[in-house]
């Protein structure tokens, strides 16, 4: 039975950023705005920092869709700025809040050279959120998707002359090559090939200038020499050495590593979640009945963060790499693991104890045996489910459902790859970080985070019930009469219908 304490994810360490003066006059460049990190960044900016000068966010073209536009929806639109929208400053905070017609993937972000003037006049700190959740991209394009990006921003930063700090948000799974069970400190371990020390730089060359086929086999090469189970991680890991090399020349960067996002757990609304990636991801697995085994150990460390709380200390990182008193830190994890761990058994007992009191959407998710398997059976077990997923999606794909028949097999196929034991990596991530500016001059000064699991466990749910206009109809797939915001629930409610009766 799940209990009702409440999870916090660190001692003293609460959901808003520091003091209002830490961004006074603050011009931001933000990546990643879209997403779900990265919208709540914006959020907690707007909402807390009332002296921040300007925000230019960059959003690319989309479908012939005007930058401003999309942001324009962004903000009058997603539930994340509710309580901005309701103050009687919105009249003033919209106006401070820009698009910025941008790129990240090209070279100096595909800016034009007016755009580029005017940013490097303006900006002070740069927060980069934007990110690629993909695992296993050709090595070529998740460094196109990462590293490049990254290295982009880092020299259109080059020539801002007021600028204050860079924030570059990571993974802490760039650790995730460390023996299982080991504490991960807040810093970049070493890398060596053949004896030698990586340089990111000429390691990045050397992929870059092999054909497709070349790089791809020698990708898999430093995948298994540096324990990496994809090229993701790989990818992050040299960003992060990249972003590390620019500290105090020309300016002080930080670096932000958040581990299991899960959905907004205080403000601004509770239970919210931008994606189903994540914690979510393996929230929904098992309340489909897609998971029902996993090669995971049930005692291993799950370590879970609200997604309000990354968005905080990204913030606060952020203001203290700017305030060059508060000492040299350089990483932060944003994890629960060593101060407040969930353990996967209790986590799985939370999810069901949920689902099963509050059917979603009218449809009985019913209590399913969940099994904790060794690798061999979890191989034979996933061979069979193997068979029952592609005769199901035939059979969607004969009656007109090839969209839901493609989720439920992307579905699988990812818990098939995230559920195996090599994945199970019981790290204990320290936070020492955060909790420093908790403690600090900089301090987190709202009220402690201290919200129930089911926040976390049933966050997409919550936001499902609260913006659905009519009852989900399970006739029509992919139709979930979701008023607002499809993007958020199309996928889980395609899924319920198929699997939760």
């Amino acid at each position: 039975m799940a209990s009702d304490k409440p999870v916090r994810w660190a001692p003293g360490v609460q959901t808003q950023p520091p003091r209002k003066t830490a961004l006074q006059n603050a011009c931001v460049l933000l990546t990643g705005a879209t997403g779900f990190i990265g919208s709540l960044v914006l959020e907690q900016m707007l909402r807390t920092y009332p002296d921040v000068a300007r925000v230019h966010v960059t959003i690319r073209a989309k479908r012939g869709e005007d930058p401003q536009k999309r942001l324009n929806k962004l903000l009058e639109e997603s539930p994340v700025f509710d309580l901005l929208r309701q103050g009687r400053s919105w009249g003033e905070l919209h106006p401070k809040v820009s698009a910025v017609h941008a790129d990240i993937s090209l070279p100096m972000c595909g800016l034009t050279a007016d755009a580029q003037a005017q940013l490097k006049r303006q900006v002070t700190h740069v927060i980069h959120c934007a990110a690629s959740l993909s695992l296993h991209l050709h090595i070529h394009e998740a460094l196109q998707q990462t590293y490049f990006p990254t290295k982009g921003l880092l020299q259109l930063a080059e020539g801002m002359p007021n600028m204050r700090a860079f924030c570059f948000v990571s993974t802490a799974y760039v650790n995730a090559n460390l023996p299982k069970g080991s504490t991960v400190e807040e810093k970049v371990y070493p890398l060596h090939d053949h004896g030698v020390p990586v340089d990111h730089a000429t390691m990045v060359q050397h992929l870059m200038s092999l054909n497709l086929t070349a790089a791809e086999a020698e990708s898999t090469r430093l995948l298994q020499h540096f324990g990496y189970l994809n090229t993701y991680l790989l990818s992050k890991t040299l960003t992060e050495r990249m972003v590390l090399e620019h500290h105090q020349a020309p300016f002080p960067v930080c670096i932000v590593r958040p581990a299991l996002c899960g959905a907004v757990a205080g403000l601004p609304c509770p239970g919210y979640i931008g994606n189903t990636s994540g914690a979510t991801a393996a929230i929904l697995a098992v309340a489909t009945g897609i998971a029902t085994f996993t090669g995971y150990r049930p005692e291993s460390r799950l370590p879970l963060v609200p997604g309000d709380v990354v968005a905080a200390l990204v913030l606060a990182a952020t203001a203290a790499t700017a305030d060059q008193s508060q000492g040299t830190q350089q990483v932060y994890h944003a994890c629960s693991s060593a101060e407040n761990p969930i353990t996967l058994q209790v986590f799985y007992q939370h999810i069901v104890a949920y689902f099963s009191k509050s059917p979603w959407l009218g449809k009985k998710v019913h209590k399913r045996q969940f099994a904790w398997v060794s690798d061999k059976q979890f191989a034979r077990r996933a061979a069979v489910k193997d068979v029952y997923y592609r005769v199901t999606c035939y059979g969607l794909r004969l009656s007109g459902q090839k969209r839901l028949a493609q989720k439920l097999m992307l579905g699988w196929k990812t818990w098939k790859d995230v559920g195996s034991s090599s994945m199970d990596h019981n790290l204990l991530f320290l936070c020492d970080g955060a909790k420093k500016l908790s403690e600090g001059r900089l301090s987190l000064h709202h009220p402690d985070l201290c919200r129930p699991t089911e926040h976390v466990v049933a966050g997409q749910q919550q936001f499902c019930r609260q913006q659905h206009s009519k009852p989900w109809d399970g006739a029509a797939a992919g139709t979930c009469g979701h008023s607002r915001h499809s993007r958020q629930c199309d996928c889980t409610c395609d899924l319920i219908g198929a699997l939760g009766s």
